[in-house]
């Protein structure tokens, strides 16, 4: 018989940061553990009854563990249900049990949605959108505390929440359309799907979803000019050190090597100038 237990991976960053939670599924004599979009503190959690800590939590969030401890134990429930139905089979492996309670959850919840989407792209060989949308969903549950959405709850207003709280925390607006896109095409492939029936107005049609022009970083005619003279300087200064010393003193002549290095450095930047961005790749080296 398998047995399920919750536990909290710590984060990796010092000091006081939101951690994930995680069923360990233990069968057979095999583990595996099961994430969760679940975010919490170390103080919110009791390691030793593996459950919720009430007793120490902030008021702001009281609501929001409560709700956690109610899911969690809905989870093992459906865990528990999980393994009453495939114990009818002679044998089954913790792989079962995972798909059979995902099945269990149901594809209608956002990170459900989102699991089954990335596993086709995967499959499709498409595996960068599928982290595009895997990095997505998890900043909008970030966002929520940790706390997972049905598809049919993305509204106009959460959506404008979630873009204010990018704004707060300093992300640039290309970065927070990445995002938006993003979940605007999970949302669209959910409608398309017949999952949620579609709205008059998109969720997303009031945040930014473009493209923001950046400064551009490239050099100016002045700053060009001066690595011009800098290659001339070079080209001199190496010429008359060459002249002036053997072929054994230069290769031990640690300022003559730094020069080199400088002139060769300067050669590929002015060649890939020149060739107009040209890819390494067809450099004639």
């Amino acid at each position: 018989m398998a047995s399920f237990r919750f536990h909290l991976r710590p984060s990796q960053r010092k000091g006081q940061y939101p951690a994930l939670l995680f069923v360990r599924i233990i069968h057979q004599r095999k583990y595996k553990d099961l994430r969760r979009e679940y975010a919490l503190y170390p103080h919110e959690w009791d390691a030793t009854s593996h459950t919720v800590c009430l007793c120490q939590a902030d008021p702001s969030r009281l609501q929001y563990l409560k709700d956690l401890q109610e899911q969690m134990q809905k989870e093992l429930c459906q865990l528990e249900q999980v393994t009453d139905l495939l114990s009818q089979k002679q044998e089954y492996s913790i792989r079962e049990i995972i798909e059979h309670f995902h099945a269990l959850q149901g594809e209608h919840t956002l990170s459900g949605f989102c699991r089954t989407l990335s596993k086709e792209l995967a499959e499709a060989g498409r595996s960068r959108t599928a982290r595009a949308y895997v990095s997505a969903v998890r900043s909008l549950i970030g966002f929520r505390n940790g706390k997972d959405l049905s598809l049919s709850e993305i509204n106009h207003r959460l959506i404008r929440s979630y873009e204010h709280y990018l704004l707060e925390k300093g992300l640039q607006m290309n970065t927070i359309s990445f995002y938006m896109r993003n979940l605007r095409t999970l949302y669209n492939k959910a409608v398309a799907a017949r999952m949620i029936p579609a709205r008059q107005n998109s969720p997303f049609a009031e945040v930014f979803t473009g493209v923001y022009q950046t400064r551009r970083r490239s050099l100016d005619t002045a700053e060009m000019n001066t690595l011009y003279q800098l290659q001339q300087k070079l080209y001199r200064q190496i010429h008359t050190i060459q002249n002036s010393s053997s072929s054994e003193s230069l290769r031990r002549d640690p300022y003559y090597q730094r020069l080199s290095r400088l002139q060769e450095a300067l050669m590929y930047f002015m060649f890939a100038y020149h060739s107009r961005g040209m890819s390494c790749i067809d450099w004639p080296i």
